[in-house]
């Protein structure tokens, strides 16, 4: 009897950490988008109805006005997203959206010159890769908040 004890307590430590929220907890029916305001909004696969939005502009440190937001990137690793807040050449906002901590930091401009049309977080969760409407190419290094410019025409 008593080497059961141990074995329950085990199990029951690996059940209270899985109940740790999750943005992405569903990945195959949950996909997220932007709204016209900027705001992330998740949308049911299966019914293609979108609910309640993650990010509000009465939010503390929501990040302003939006301007074409788009190319919205999940860091599944850290529940973060990162996309252009405003996408128009001349006051292009690159941000991230952590959705535990509610926060919404401005990251460093991009290379790019026009409006990004594409973005991507990678897999493992360190950069951010963006094609913009003339084909520029560039990464986003999350770590060291700085880009890289990859190429152009392409």
């Amino acid at each position: 009897m008593k080497a059961k004890t141990p074995l329950f307590g085990i199990i029951l430590v690996f059940c209270v950490e899985s109940r740790v929220a999750q943005v992405c907890s569903d990945p195959l029916n949950i996909i997220y988008g932007l709204d016209g305001k900027g705001n992330i909004v998740p949308i049911i696969v299966n019914t293609a109805s979108v609910v309640a939005a993650l990010t509000s502009s009465g939010d503390p440190g929501y990040p302003g006005s939006t301007s074409n937001s788009n190319s919205i990137g999940l860091a599944i690793q850290t529940s973060t997203f990162y996309y252009f807040q405003n996408n128009s050449s001349a006051t292009q906002k690159f941000v991230s959206f952590n959705a535990i901590t509610n926060t919404y930091p401005t990251l460093a401009n991009s290379p790019i010159s026009g409006s990004d049309v594409r973005g991507s977080v990678t897999a493992d969760g360190t950069g951010y890769y963006c094609l913009d409407a003339s084909g520029t190419l560039c990464y986003y290094n999350i770590g060291s908040n700085s880009w890289v410019k990859i190429g152009s025409n392409l």
